[in-house]
């Protein structure tokens, strides 16, 4: 069965971050992501953020999940965005 790249979920977490923080998102955020499970074509891909306690002064930190629709985690991940 084919698979869909990795990049779908990337771009799709990104999106999720750059809808929610904006133009912030081009000022300094890093994203560092892990593709745990290939995603097969026509798969429902859902993605989330959570804010993770801890965050310091100058940035918020995240983390961050894309799953498929049965809920098996496809990437895992954080960010890390400036207030």
């Amino acid at each position: 069965m084919p698979v869909v790249q990795g990049l779908l979920s990337a771009g799709q977490l990104s999106s999720l971050l750059l809808r929610h923080f904006g133009l912030k998102m081009f000022d300094g955020a890093e994203l560092a992501l892990k593709f745990i499970s290939p995603l097969l074509i026509g798969s429902r891909l859902t993605s989330h953020a959570t804010v993770v306690e801890g965050r310091t002064d100058d940035d918020w930190l995240l983390q961050l999940a894309a799953r498929d629709g049965s809920k098996t985690v496809k990437t895992v991940g954080y960010a890390k965005v400036p207030k």
